[in-house]
């Protein structure tokens, strides 16, 4: 049991330091990379979708409107719903089609968009595309270029891994470019895509959408200025009645419900404390890209930097909101308009704002 000066000193541990030159730091460093496996591509199908049925609609839809803004093409694009006796998703666009190389090499890339550098289209985290697989294990993508029609399949493989496979080409003189998506709907899933339908159209534009076997129906407002609505109640609310009083963000024809208690919590928002959490119904339109969202687009992502663009936002709005709800009530002329204005106010929690508005005895 005796300690040698040679038990100990092999005991004593080596201090010494040895720095790396650059060229051997460059050798010694590496990215980090995703294992896409099953596991992998399993929690972007099952994991971060909160509602199935409308991420689909809403992915779909987007990729529509975007492709038209892409080349300036006006016309609508179309969704067919499914019915009991048709369970078929199909979204049709007139865009610039999508080359058989993306097709094969792009769409197959999970993040990859071709939306990055800009901020008119809606798109742009390159993931979208994997939400039809969320709820169907194979769908079809059919993409006209250059006068030639190209059919590709999308599935799960035998691991569970998305794959496409070209099926067919065919030349099409004289038809106009684009991409139809065709999604199959299990008969449990037709109503709550249908009704997903209504929630994720409702804030594109009039006319840029022609829906068959349903009905496009656009939110409507009491007032509506460049940066914020006073909304009027939608066929919708009734399916979510707590979220449908709730203040939205709105970003090219997409909605974002605000966290108002996460909100009134954040730094430099105590002024408008108690305007977030008695207002309802109210809409703000900021620009595509000015805050930033979750990867599944399903709400807001309270990033710094939103949290700035927020804040700076409504130290704008807020005046005007004022403002425009006190000429709201003012603009009708006799005492029962003005009172039912100032309902209206009042029925979205702000006739306070109002110095003229009133009641009827």
């Amino acid at each position: 049991g005796t300690r040698t000066a040679e038990t100990e000193n092999s005991m004593k541990i080596d201090h010494r330091t040895r720095f790396l030159d650059t060229e051997e730091r460059r050798e010694a460093t590496r990215q980090f990379t995703i294992d896409a496996g099953h596991r992998a591509f399993h929690l972007l199908l099952d994991k971060i979708y909160t509602d199935k049925p409308l991420a689909v609609v809403r992915e779909a839809a987007q990729n529509a409107y975007d492709a038209h803004l892409q080349i300036g093409n006006k016309a609508p694009f179309f969704v067919s719903l499914p019915t009991d006796l048709n369970p078929l998703l199909v979204v049709k666009d007139f865009g610039p089609g999508m080359s058989e190389e993306f097709m094969l090499h792009g769409y197959t890339r999970v993040t990859h968009s071709t939306k990055n550098d800009t901020n008119t289209s809606v798109g742009g985290l390159g993931i979208g595309r994997l939400s039809m697989l969320a709820i169907c294990d194979t769908y079809t993508v059919e993409s006209i270029t250059g006068e030639v029609k190209r059919l590709y399949t999308v599935y799960l493989n035998e691991e569970r891994i998305p794959s496409i496979t070209m099926m067919d080409e065919i030349s099409v003189p004289g038809e106009h470019s684009g991409v139809t998506v065709r999604i199959p709907i299990a008969k449990d899933l037709v109503y709550p895509i249908n009704v997903a339908a209504m929630r994720a159209l409702r804030d594109f534009p009039r006319n840029s959408v022609t829906v068959i076997n349903g009905k496009h129906v656009p939110t409507e407002y009491h007032i509506r200025t460049e940066l914020f609505g006073l909304r009027k109640e939608h066929e919708v609310d009734h399916y979510n009645y707590r979220t449908s009083r709730s203040i939205r963000v709105i970003m090219g024809p997409m909605a974002y419900f605000v966290d108002t208690s996460l909100v009134r919590a954040l730094e430099g928002y105590d002024g408008y404390a108690d305007f977030f959490k008695e207002v309802q119904h109210l809409d703000l339109f900021v620009g595509i890209g000015d805050v930033d969202v979750h990867p599944s687009r399903e709400g807001l992502d309270y990033s710094r930097h939103s949290q700035r663009k927020l804040k700076a936002f409504f130290d704008t709005v807020y005046p005007q909101i004022k403002a425009h709800t006190n000429q709201f009530v003012s603009s009708h002329k006799t005492l029962l308009e003005q009172a039912l204005a100032s309902s209206i106010l009042y029925s979205h929690k702000l006739r306070a704002f109002s110095d003229n508005s009133c009641t009827i005895e």
